[in-house]
């Protein structure tokens, strides 16, 4: 008996339903409503009417008048707390920090969602889903909760990236996100390990899973690696040099693709000191090349440290998906050089598109990055290595297409987020 995936009801819990982690969780409800799903988006902020989001909105009047004086009051303490910790020059503001606090309730999130549902997925959630929503959550509905990785603040004790901490296996005591001692991060990860329900999963790239699996919220649990889906509607149906030729692009030109959100050397998880290294020793290894080849940049306008290493670039700035995937297919490469990331995922465009990777082993490049089929990968901070690699796919003439196409379909069945949907729903059909 086939499943009837309409009476099959799915809530996606966001912060926002725009940005990075937004559209990252847009695309994947859209993905679920394709395959023939009830799918719908519950964010906090959106920015405007998207099919299948519905936004959020704190209502005194939904509450008693206690009731919200209660919340209202704990929301001004874990406020204020933070920012005396932030105001005190005490926390590292190298990468975000997720401190807990909320002013939603699981009953209000069931009622403004319009249903029950039987999976709920838990997305980039800060100062929205708390530990203790989830378990009222899962009280209330008895859903399967599943906490996708979009960064690793589900099984840590606020950081949303550890770098080279492995505090999240302990219990997060000694933080070295804070200069000062504060007991936050031990106290959010006690909040996890109390509130999270036995059966909820983790799903995320096998980087992620790897530390989930060590960590104290992820023992004992369902970790799955999964291939992230991308927006398959908005692939381009032009060759490559129709869209070169719509971009006035000469035939011979090298495109090498660039971006992010943004290029900021502030939160570094995107490594942009290490991409500037790498452009540097291409420029000494290889000097013809900067002649040949043009840097695409998407993205954050930060692009003039690229013209004074001696390349040309051509300035895109922020366009719409639809716009990106034709970039991704008229480039000969995208070079992701991110240090710490669950993506990005701009890594699975490319190769959707055919367009090979170098990247360092980290996030999604684990899976989809594979040296000479799919584009080069070298150990993180190898810029050295991942460099070489750079200027031998670019002096080759080597197609890469298929082997990049082929990977992507064969890592997407393998890691199809439909497949453990699947198992979940027949798992709590047979109880």
């Amino acid at each position: 008996m086939g499943i009837e995936k309409e009476k099959i009801k799915i809530l996606h819990l966001a912060t926002y339903s725009h940005g990075g982690a937004g559209t990252a969780t847009v695309i994947f409800n859209n993905y679920l409503r394709d395959a023939g799903y009830h799918s719908v988006i519950l964010a906090l902020n959106t920015n405007g009417n998207t099919p299948g989001v519905i936004q959020y909105k704190i209502k005194k009047g939904g509450f008693s008048f206690f009731r919200y004086r209660q919340l209202k009051q704990k929301y001004k303490s874990d406020t204020q707390r933070w920012n005396e910790l932030f105001r005190a020059n005490s926390y590292s503001t190298r990468v975000a920090f997720d401190d807990q606090k909320s002013m939603a309730t699981a009953r209000d999130i069931i009622k403004q969602a319009g249903f029950t549902p039987d999976i709920i997925f838990l997305h980039w959630t800060n100062n929205f889903i708390t530990p203790e929503i989830i378990a009222e959550l899962h009280k209330l509905t008895n859903a399967r909760i599943v906490g996708i990785m979009m960064d690793n603040a589900i099984f840590t004790g606020g950081c949303h990236y550890p770098f080279d901490c492995e505090g999240y296996t302990t219990g997060c005591k000694e933080c070295p996100m804070f200069k000062a001692k504060t007991s936050l991060p031990a106290e959010i990860m006690q909040r996890k390990i109390a509130s999270f329900p036995e059966d909820m999963e983790m799903w995320g790239t096998t980087t992620d899973c790897r530390r989930a699996e060590k960590s104290l919220p992820g023992q004992n649990r369902k970790i799955t690696p999964i291939l992230f889906p991308i927006n398959t509607e908005l692939l381009p149906t032009a060759s490559k040099e129709e869209i070169r030729e719509e971009y006035g692009i000469k035939r011979n030109r090298k495109l090498v693709l660039l971006g992010c959100t943004s290029f900021n050397g502030v939160d570094n998880r995107k490594g942009f000191e290490y991409l500037t290294s790498i452009l540097t020793l291409i420029k000494e290894r290889a000097p013809e090349l900067p002649e040949e080849v043009s840097l695409v940049v998407v993205g954050e306008q930060n692009s003039r440290i690229f013209e004074h290493l001696g390349y040309n670039v051509m300035k895109l700035g922020f366009i719409p998906l639809k716009e990106l995937m034709k970039v991704f297919k008229m480039c000969d490469l995208f070079v992701s050089t991110s240090i710490e990331d669950s993506g990005p995922l701009m890594v699975n465009q490319a190769i959707a598109m055919g367009t090979p990777v170098a990247a360092f082993g980290i996030g999604v490049a684990e899976d989809l990055v594979k040296d000479g089929k799919t584009g080069a990968k070298a150990e993180l901070f190898d810029c050295d290595t991942l460099s070489d690699k750079i200027i031998e796919l670019l002096k080759s003439d080597r197609d890469f297409k298929t082997g990049c196409l082929q990977t992507f379909e064969q890592q997407s069945r393998e890691m199809s987020p439909l497949a453990q949907l699947e198992r979940i729903i027949n798992e709590r059909t047979t109880k």
